[in-house]
C-alpha cells in the first residue's frame, strides 16, 4: 500500500503511532498481550501482530537514550 495509507493515515485504523509505542512499552514491561488487547478494546491478534511486526512496521522502535 502508498505509504500515506499507511498506520494512523488509514481511516480504518484503530490505534495511533503513539498507541503503538506505548504498546510496545507495555508488553517490555510484562503486560500480557490479552491485557493489552482488553485495555484498547481490541481482539488479541492485531496486539500480537504489531508486537511481532507484521502490522505498523512505519512506526519505529523508541531509541533508548
Amino acid at each position: 500500500y502508498p505509504e500515506k495509507f499507511q498506520g494512523e493515515n488509514n481511516g480504518r485504523a484503530k490505534l495511533d503511532n503513539n498507541d503503538v509505542l506505548e504498546i510496545r512499552r507495555l508488553h517490555a514491561g510484562g503486560m500480557s498481550q490479552r491485557a493489552i488487547a482488553r485495555k484498547y478494546g481490541m481482539a488479541r491478534s492485531p496486539i500480537a501482530d504489531l508486537l511481532n511486526g507484521r502490522t505498523w512496521k512505519n512506526v519505529p522502535a523508541e531509541v533508548s537514550p
